[in-house]
């Protein structure tokens, strides 16, 4: 029944020797032995299992690329990104706010409030991160590389 539908498919497919240009090759041997090779690759059901197969880690491969290169350029654009004065005093409040609860919930010492502020403040880098997406799926729509 699978060779059926093969056969099928491929009554309607140009012939090896239409899909062969022989001014691709220097003599007629090399021409005829290219036409036999589609014609066998046409016909065997392992060569286009194989085919499959490669297509698809060759695009898994094209994928993790593409991830490698845009996760690279995220670093590079995280580590540009300059929040604005209203951003930095936002994270700032931000973090007093929290420092001062954790005092008031007997988290930490009222001595330790410092610290607490400055563990908070480098927490509060989801600012940065909103930005630097931002500037990466810009830069991914308008094309850039």
């Amino acid at each position: 029944m699978g060779l059926e539908k093969i056969k099928r498919s491929l009554e309607g497919a140009p012939s090896a020797f239409e899909s062969v240009s022989a001014s691709d090759y220097t003599n007629e041997e090399e021409y005829l032995d290219a036409v036999t090779m589609e014609q066998m690759k046409r016909n065997s059901a392992e060569y286009r299992e194989a085919r499959r197969k490669i297509e698809a880690e060759y695009q898994e491969r094209l994928d993790k690329q593409q991830q490698e290169e845009n996760a690279k350029k995220y670093k590079e654009i995280r580590s540009n990104v300059l929040l604005s004065a209203l951003d930095e005093n936002e994270i700032d409040k931000e973090a007093h706010e929290m420092a001062y609860r954790d005092v008031l919930a007997k988290r930490i010492f009222a001595g330790d409030i410092g610290a607490s502020i400055d563990k908070y403040k480098r927490n509060y880098a989801k600012k940065r991160d909103e930005k630097s997406t931002s500037a990466l799926f810009n830069e991914i729509l308008r094309g850039g590389n």
